[in-house]
């Protein structure tokens, strides 16, 4: 009788042990919510199950509205997770194209730009197939600003990266998670190998920073596919780092969220006055002393 109860007990701590961990990921987003919770939620939506593909998000005439991001994540999700379930540790994004000239993968993943045109989509939109949001990673910020969505903030002016922020220069455009206390900045974006979080160093350029340690433990603990479809565990070089160039190089959208007239989000839950610690506790849900751990 002691080994079955035993043995009952084991198996309903795994069970329970495997609930909570199942309730830490972040909620579902929800379409067409403009909060910068649900935009957030959308941002991590493809994160660790979709890859870096060159072009992914955009269309053959580049008009901003290619299928990945003009389609609401619901329904797109699935061929990005079959086609990075294809993918090994040798992966490198791809630009193959077909006979006429046209991107072979370009609706199997997401690059910088087709990715953060896809979560501006899905927090604007209920419904796919209207006009996206792409453009080369250098316009966006300056076209969102344009829009009345936010202050345009030069990088040599930036001086804090709050949750939702998007920053862009020619070449990159990433969405910013927060600020540490050391001056490190944890972020999602889609940069080979894929959809990720990532923590900067710190502003003295050291890879020991609270934003890289916060980075590695969330995708090995919430994402441990990705972390072990590209990793291993002999890996010596700090996981999802990136280097101060992340902090220094890029514009800033810094979104109004007072409700002046043309802004376009509100931040009901407050996450752009927490650090990045707190908002990734927010958003995973972890309420509990055992998830903290």
């Amino acid at each position: 009788m002691r080994k079955i109860f035993r043995s009952f007990v084991c198996s309903f701590l795994i069970l329970m042990f495997n609930f909570c961990l199942s309730c830490a990921y972040p909620k579902d987003p929800e379409p067409g919510v403009r909060t910068i919770t649900n935009l957030l939620r959308t941002a991590f939506c493809p994160c660790g199950k979709t890859v870096y593909v060159w072009g992914g998000g955009w269309n053959s005439a580049d008009t901003g509205s290619g299928i990945g991001s003009t389609t609401i994540f619901k329904d797109i999700v699935p061929r990005w997770k079959n086609f990075f379930d294809k993918q090994g540790k040798g992966y490198t994004f791809t630009q193959e194209k077909d006979e006429n000239g046209v991107l072979k993968n370009i609706d199997d993943g997401l690059d910088c730009s087709g990715y953060v045109g896809a979560v501006v989509y899905n927090v604007i939109n209920t419904e796919s197939g209207k006009d996206g949001y792409v453009d080369s990673s250098g316009k966006m910020v300056p076209n969102f600003v344009a829009k009345g969505w936010g202050e345009l903030i030069s990088k040599e002016k930036v001086k804090e990266h709050r949750a939702g922020d998007i920053m862009g220069k020619r070449g990159h455009v990433y969405i910013c998670i927060g600020d540490c206390d050391d001056g490190s900045l944890v972020l999602i974006h889609s940069s080979p190998k894929g959809v990720q979080i990532c923590g900067t160093t710190d502003t003295n350029g050291s890879e020991s920073s609270k934003a890289i340690k916060l980075a590695e433990k969330y995708m090995r603990k919430y994402y441990s596919d990705f972390d072990k479809k590209f990793y291993d565990e002999n890996y010596s070089k700090p996981r999802y780092a990136r280097d101060i160039s992340y902090l220094t190089d890029y514009d800033q959208l810094s979104w109004y969220v007072d409700g002046r007239e043309g802004s376009l989000l509100t931040d009901p839950d407050g996450l752009r006055e927490m650090g990045a610690e707190d908002v990734l506790k927010f958003l995973f849900n972890e309420n509990s002393e055992e998830m903290n751990k």
